[in-house]
């Protein structure tokens, strides 16, 4: 079994350290936690890759250096490459619509505005992808949004952030590894079969 897990983000060290790009800290602090590959750029696919395994998981974590808008052009090729199907991606990536501190998994989702996300529902032609949100909404009323998520997080941010990411991965492993075994127990049903036939 494969997943692809993507994390959103602007390439560049001036985008490093904004709300925009909770996504590639989320991958980042990912590939410290499961102890995958270090971090390489595959220009071929216009992202970052790391690998590695979740007991019967093969995991590819991807960070596309396209530039948020055109995020769908590397998730396309990341598909073309290692076969994947939209119910196999995981899509990570900031959200105006949670506050900072929440996070919520969810599937076939519009993007509610997201350019990431929809440029990746109109090149994989579908939205039925998984998606973890990680919340960025400010306490205060915004008037412009865009000016916001490239904004310098503060140190309240970056904690809450951290603390978030925290909290994610293991949920994360867990939807995960409930994908796994729901796939295992057609196998598993057939096995059974095989040893008691039907007379």
């Amino acid at each position: 079994m494969k997943q692809l897990i993507i994390g959103l983000g602007n390439p560049g060290q001036e985008f490093r350290s904004t709300p925009h790009n909770l996504g590639f800290r989320f991958l980042d602090q990912l590939q410290k936690t499961w102890r995958f590959s270090p971090f390489q750029l595959e220009k071929s696919l216009r992202s970052q890759l790391a690998q590695g395994k979740i007991k019967e998981i093969d995991i590819v974590l991807a960070k596309p250096q396209t530039f948020m808008n055109n995020s769908g052009i590397a998730v396309r090729q990341l598909q073309k490459k290692f076969d994947f199907l939209p119910e196999d991606i995981w899509v990570v990536h900031d959200d105006l619509d949670l506050p900072w501190g929440i996070f919520k998994i969810v599937q076939d989702r519009g993007s509610a505005g997201h350019k990431g996300v929809a440029s990746i529902i109109q090149a994989l032609n579908s939205q039925s992808f998984n998606r973890l949100r990680l919340g960025i909404k400010p306490a205060d009323p915004l008037q412009d949004g865009g000016e916001y998520v490239l904004r310098k997080l503060s140190f309240r941010q970056r904690t809450t952030a951290r603390r978030t990411i925290n909290q994610a991965i293991p949920q994360l492993e867990q939807r995960l590894l409930s994908v796994l075994s729901s796939a295992q127990k057609p196998l598993e049903s057939l096995q059974d079969n095989s040893r008691n036939p039907r007379i």
